[in-house]
């Protein structure tokens, strides 16, 4: 089979904008999805998805295709991967592609059943299993079933199951250096995932080794995830303390890497000011997270939240005109700004957007929309459930 499959991640919306963008808003390629995975009609993207997807945990290729699955039929495919003299390591995860799923319990009674076989064929074998039932990416890689064994992807679809083989998991040892290692970090300005910031950047189109300009970028973690995916960037912020951090950081990112990293620029600057510090037309995409406001003390009244969202509105939409200034014709910019959650509040910037020259566009269309619920305004939202403010992420484009 040519096709690949790729896991969604934490936030499913996000997860399938990010991989829907980076297919180049493509629809034929999407063979089958669901609320845990997608399937490509591609034959190279599940050996690499979660090495450039930021919001995919796992990828692989499907194999096999039965009518009904038990231990019989695994096994069969299982002695495919088996190396003589060595001690073999399986382990079986199971996603809802629109069929019947099993559950953890038949799930363990299958690895169980297929582990008796293959000992019955003189095999020596190893079930590796997860608490939570399916394999993380640390699973994974920590029983090194990339390499000495061998993970099953079970897809249960409405006509039958899908065998998936898994070859790439996210770098997650990569992702935690990258953040928590880094000499300056900012936990009172708070920070952007660098998960996040990469499946931004995706979203944005960006052509191979564009310039990205990042105009709040605080300590400088979409700076470095752009330059890892080989763009070149440009950072500036009003927090000159964030600009020696951002420059700290990605001088260590630098000394870190084995081969080189695109040209880059940081400096102090006032996103007000962009039009008489940067060329008219000169970016090619714009990715960034926008000042959220002040820190809450989880008990304002929406009487304040209110007023913080006004004066936020009234900045952003300056801030937007002048980054529309820098940013070339028809290409985007992807921000991610705050939405407060008890209260229900969005930002009202949004509704000046044409009148600044932007377009939102729909990070897929609206036949994925039931499986992925976008807001009301056609947007993604990021967060956690008990946080009282998440980001919503627009993409849009200049007009």
């Amino acid at each position: 089979m040519n096709n690949s499959f790729l896991i969604l991640g934490r936030e499913k919306a996000v997860s399938f904008a990010e991989i829907y963008q980076f297919l180049g808003q493509n629809d034929e390629k999407i063979a089958n999805f669901s609320k845990d995975l997608a399937i490509i009609i591609d034959a190279e993207i599940g050996s690499f998805g979660p090495s450039i997807l930021g919001s995919v945990p796992k990828s692989g290729f499907v194999i096999e295709k039965a009518d009904k699955i038990n231990a019989g039929v695994l096994v069969s495919i299982l002695q495919k991967f088996i190396k003589q003299g060595n001690k073999f390591h399986f382990g079986l995860s199971a996603y809802d592609l629109g069929g019947k799923v099993i559950n953890q319990r038949e799930l363990k009674a299958l690895g169980l059943g297929s582990k008796k076989l293959l000992k019955q064929q003189n095999v020596s074998v190893r079930l590796v299993e997860s608490k939570s039932g399916n394999l993380s990416s640390v699973d994974v890689v920590k029983n090194k079933l990339l390499d000495k064994g061998v993970e099953l992807c079970l897809m249960f679809a409405d006509n039958g199951v899908l065998i998936g083989k898994t070859e790439s998991v996210q770098p997650f040892e990569d992702y935690s250096h990258r953040d928590f290692d880094r000499p300056t970090r900012d936990m009172k300005r708070g920070m952007i995932p660098p998960k996040l910031a990469r499946s931004m950047i995706n979203m944005s189109g960006v052509d191979d080794g564009g310039l990205i300009l990042d105009p709040f970028c605080g300590i400088g973690t979409v700076l470095q995830e752009a330059l890892l995916m080989k763009y070149k960037v440009i950072g500036t912020d009003v927090d000159e303390q964030a600009i020696r951090g951002a420059k700290k950081n990605i001088e260590w990112l630098l000394n870190s890497q084995k081969t080189s990293l695109p040209d880059y620029k940081i400096d102090a600057m006032d996103v007000r000011t962009l039009d008489k510090t940067l060329a008219e037309k000169s970016m090619d995409a714009i990715v960034t997270e926008f000042d959220l406001g002040p820190p809450l003390q989880e008990d304002e009244s929406r009487v304040k939240i209110e007023a913080i969202e006004k004066s936020l509105s009234e900045f952003y939409e300056n801030a937007l005109g002048k980054m529309r200034f820098v940013l070339k014709d028809g290409k985007r910019t992807v921000i991610a700004w705050p939405y407060f959650v008890k209260q229900g509040i969005y930002i009202s910037a949004f509704d000046k957007l044409d009148e600044l020259g932007l377009r939102v566009v729909a990070p897929y269309p609206v036949e994925f929309q039931d499986v992925y619920p976008l807001t009301n305004r056609g947007t993604l939202l990021y967060g956690r459930p008990g946080q009282s403010v998440f980001r919503e992420i627009l993409i849009l484009e200049k007009i």
